[in-house]
């Protein structure tokens, strides 16, 4: 069974946000075709979280319409909820990071929070495919778009083994389809987080709830997380 993970990052009041999900090349290539024929349903040409929650750009004329968004969110997570196997997410305040890369070298090791979410996430993915089988292949792909892409790129060569990941456009095109779902995942993430509750993600959003049902791990790093973590990767002092 081969895997495919995709990821996209969201970043707001100083929090940054990393989320997607797992699943299989079967699954995703079924993922496609429903969401394609999704947005052909609503007449518009992708779906992007930080244009439709303002209702602008191709969203502009749905403004006020809340039944038309509703339903429009409840076909979405039926879609994402038929389509993958594990969810994945990572928040860090990036006061904490900086805090705590006064006292470690986090930016020689792993650049900055989007990097250390993104890593979080991966080891978590890797985690889940370990746990009942082994030999599992699975591809990660990113939002090409994410700022970090590079220091990303750096940090997962260090893993053992190392990680190539891939990076494609959630839109246009080519655009990776699959990555317009964990735009979805990014962004309900740092609104939890921004309202003091991380976890769980289907909570704030009542089309969410569809998603309760499915395994996954939405995890946060606090200066205690950090820490413990500095300190078994052997991270050096400053």
């Amino acid at each position: 069974m081969f895997f495919t993970a995709y990821f996209d990052a969201s970043r707001g009041d100083g929090i940054t946000t990393v989320a997607g999900w797992l699943g299989t090349t079967v699954a995703w290539e079924s993922f496609d075709i429903d969401w394609k024929i999704l947005l052909a349903q609503y007449d518009i040409p992708y779906f992007h979280m930080r244009e439709f929650a303002p209702s602008v750009g191709p969203f502009k004329k749905w403004k006020g319409q809340e039944g038309l968004r509703a339903n429009f969110l409840r076909k979405a997570v039926h879609i994402i909820g038929h389509s993958v196997h594990y969810g994945l997410g990572c928040m860090i305040e990036d006061a904490i990071f900086a805090k705590m890369n006064e006292t470690y070298a986090l930016t020689e090791v792993f650049g900055n929070p989007f990097c250390l979410a993104a890593r979080d996430c991966l080891a978590h993915a890797n985690l889940w495919l370990r746990k009942d089988q082994r030999g599992l292949e699975v591809d990660y792909v990113f939002e090409d778009g994410d700022e970090g892409k590079g220091c990303l790129i750096n940090v997962l060569k260090l893993n053992d083994p190392p990680i190539v990941p891939q990076f494609a456009p959630s839109r246009g095109p080519s655009a990776r389809l699959p990555l317009q779902g964990a735009d979805f995942a990014a962004w309900e993430l740092l609104k939890a987080t921004k309202i003091g509750e991380y976890t769980p993600l289907y909570k704030h959003r009542a089309s969410m709830k569809a998603l309760a049902q499915i395994d996954g791990m939405w995890g946060k790093y606090g200066e205690q997380d950090l820490t413990r973590l500095c300190q078994e990767l052997k991270i050096p002092l400053r």
